[in-house]
């Protein structure tokens, strides 16, 4: 699908659910065919197929937190020349026990991002121009990616649902502050599209999420 045009270049963005969590991964592709994809759950051959079928190169790969479900092709994309990067703060979640890979008894290769960012970090990458929202919660590291008006939110924020706080380093109280401080912020017609599950927007969350104080 268009997602519209950023610097008067045409985006192009696909979605892919994949993995047995059902992990969304998202390709944004300039008009050279270019792409940045954010999250990578499944295993590497699965994007190099996507990207060979649908005629894009992935130049980097952007993570909104260090679980296995959003990293786990991470080391082979990496080993492919496409540079990966994650928050400063859970840089070490891919190569420690806390991607949580182990504890599902799970084959995780544990490698170490390119380059890390911060909040309200300005990325520009392949075109985009890409702003980093910090929103620890799901993970002390947990970032949204920011690109016009269309949010990345990882597993901060769901359809009528927050992520997990359950997990080391989340926090549940963080989680409603980074929601309501950091996203509810942003214009009503932001379109979020989600690390897991469908698609929804700022102003229904506001409405309808029940834990930032929308009705069910």
């Amino acid at each position: 699908m268009y997602l519209g045009q950023q610097h008067n270049m045409k985006i192009k963005m696909i979605t892919y659910n994949s993995g047995w969590l059902g992990s969304n991964s998202y390709v944004l592709v300039n008009e050279d065919n270019e792409a940045i994809l954010i999250d990578a759950g499944a295993e590497a051959n699965f994007y190099f197929a996507k990207a060979l079928k649908e005629n894009f190169k992935i130049k980097y790969v952007l993570l909104t937190h260090g679980h296995f479900d959003h990293v786990t092709a991470g080391k082979r994309l990496q080993e492919s020349g496409i540079e990966i990067g994650i928050s400063e703060k859970d840089y070490d979640f891919l190569y420690t026990d806390k991607n949580l890979a182990n504890g599902i008894n799970t084959h995780f290769e544990q490698f170490r991002a390119d380059f890390t960012f911060k909040d309200n970090d300005i990325l520009t990458l392949c075109g985009f121009t890409i702003k980093v929202i910090a929103t620890p919660g799901h993970t002390h590291g947990s970032v949204c990616f920011l690109i016009g008006d269309i949010l990345f939110s990882g597993d901060t924020l769901f359809l009528e649902n927050i992520g997990r706080t359950d997990f080391p380093t989340g926090s549940y109280k963080e989680i409603i502050e980074s929601i309501k401080n950091k996203l509810f912020i942003l214009n009503d017609e932001t379109k979020i599209y989600t690390g897991h599950g469908e698609s929804t927007t700022i102003l229904y969350e506001k409405q309808h999420n029940p834990f930032v104080g929308g009705e069910k």
